[in-house]
């Protein structure tokens, strides 16, 4: 878990770097890039801990999960 959470660090820690570097930040660009930045915190997290929590395969299956059964019932019937 120290290994997980040391790159972790790191990773942020050159996302940050890189981030300041950049002088032109207009409002738009930093909510999208705020709103990207703490959902990849998140995932990290359940990355880290291993939780059982919602994540992206669980958002993948609530928005198509229901149409691909459909399609795969489709072409499955005889």
């Amino acid at each position: 878990m120290f290994e997980k959470i040391l790159i972790m660090f790191v990773v942020y820690l050159l996302i940050g770097y890189s981030r300041l570097l950049q002088h032109n930040r207009r409002r738009k660009e930093n909510i999208v890039y705020s709103t990207l930045i703490l959902i990849s915190l998140y995932l990290s997290y359940i990355f880290i801990m291993n939780a059982n929590a919602f994540n992206l395969d669980d958002l993948f299956e609530l928005l198509f999960g229901q149409p691909a059964r459909a399609v795969l019932a489709y072409f499955t019937s005889p």
